[in-house]
């Protein structure tokens, strides 16, 4: 394609997605002349990312007065040659002169139906049709059509996931499913224990062993106490090895330094067992987790702004921002998470409160506000594996319903 023409919009991949697919020789925006300096370096930024073109053009004009954007437009197609345009974004008022003009000069256009992507030939884009396909977008790839980027991963590294770490994640998933009264002490006795034998500042390839008391005093005056039945849980699954828990010390060596970092954890468990559930679908086109979003790839957005998403999926051009919660998640949680997917997928972006509790019954008033804010809410009744894998199918198919 020699030159295709964009209709700024506000949905970031309306913006994109033309480019994505047919990478043109020219890329032009024509947009109002109130368009940020960011926006454009924005548009910039993402087809360096790409390398799709190098030669972006901005048209400005008032996207308000029909005859300013005729003649814009006129002006675009005189500057460029073979020019198509593309009608997937932009504002009413752009797309009925673009209408008007197409009509009136027979210039070629189509439009792509989103999220399906159906392609729609307009004018003169047959061969188009033969040539489209939508992109498989990677999380960065989203994150670049907003400014944004990854800054790197909080607590896992979603490049660990190993089919044997997989299957220690799911195995200690059963335990926590059985026992979740008692997994927080279990937890919290893990995390003192491993803090004080200076895990933290080891290497994986230094030694996993420890040796503590059963029972610890910590500040104020509480105590953390080995939960002998979860640790023989997690021995016989393979996690622990070498346990001794006669008299008054317990002694354990754990499997791995990645399961040494996990176990201290109480709630990373519901996170990868979402992210390894959805990995092993082999539905979406992208699976991350513990992903830290840098609000300011390009310069000019909020200062210092990151936010670290649990589970961050892509199937097609619709993303899925997850918040897991163990407990019963606040409402800042669902704020949260909201925001974030409105923020970096747009329009078409689907936002999941991920939760361990029964949220529908056990708190009616934090569900009801989340489906009030159209989220969806993943909570106890769906953590059967068959089940989760189902959900997360509709939920990017726009099918789930609360």
């Amino acid at each position: 394609m020699e030159t295709l023409v964009e209709f700024l919009d506000i949905e970031p991949i309306e913006n994109i997605l033309g480019a994505t697919i047919f990478k043109p020789k020219k890329l032009v925006y024509v947009c109002d002349h109130q368009t940020s300096k960011r926006q454009k370096e924005i548009l910039q930024y993402y087809t360096k990312q790409k390398k799709l073109t190098q030669d972006v053009t901005f048209y400005l004009t008032d996207t308000t007065n029909l005859q300013a954007i005729l003649s814009t437009l006129k002006k675009v197609t005189t500057e460029n040659t073979n020019c198509v345009f593309d009608f997937t974004g932009g504002t009413d008022m752009v797309l009925l002169a673009a209408g008007i003009f197409c009509e009136r000069y027979g210039t070629k256009a189509y439009y792509t139906v989103l999220p399906q992507g159906k392609f729609v030939n307009i004018a003169g884009c047959e061969n188009l049709k033969e040539a489209f396909a939508l992109p498989y977008f990677e999380v960065k790839d989203m994150l670049a059509a907003t400014g944004a980027s990854i800054e790197g991963y909080g607590h896992y590294r979603p490049d660990k996931k190993d089919s044997e770490m997989c299957g220690d994640v799911l195995k200690v998933w059963e335990i926590i499913r059985a026992n979740t009264a008692a997994w927080g002490g279990a937890v919290a006795y893990l995390q003192h224990v491993t803090k004080a034998a200076g895990f933290a500042g080891r290497t994986p390839h230094q030694g996993l062993t420890i040796t503590a008391r059963k029972k610890i005093k910590v500040k104020a005056g509480l105590e953390v106490t080995c939960d002998v039945k979860i640790m023989q849980l997690l021995q016989a699954a393979g996690i622990l090895t070498a346990l001794d828990t006669d008299g008054e010390y317990v002694s354990f060596t754990y499997k791995n330094y990645q399961l040494a970092m996990c176990m201290t954890n109480h709630g990373i468990w519901l996170e990868l067992y979402g992210f390894i559930t959805a990995y092993k679908m082999q539905f979406f086109s992208h699976v991350k987790t513990s992903v830290i979003i840098n609000w300011n790839a390009v310069a000019g957005g909020p200062l210092d702004t990151r936010n670290e998403v649990d589970i961050l999926l892509v199937r097609g051009v619709t993303p899925i921002f997850i918040s897991c919660k163990m407990g019963v998640p606040t409402p800042l949680a669902l704020t949260e998470i909201k925001l974030i997917a409105r923020r970096f997928g747009g329009a078409h972006a689907k936002a999941v409160l991920m939760t361990a509790s029964n949220v529908r019954k056990d708190a009616v008033s934090v569900y009801q506000r989340a489906k009030e804010m159209d989220i969806a809410v993943v909570d106890a009744n769906y953590m059967d594996k068959s089940k989760l894998e189902e959900t997360l199918r509709q939920i990017a198919g726009g099918t789930f319903k609360n």
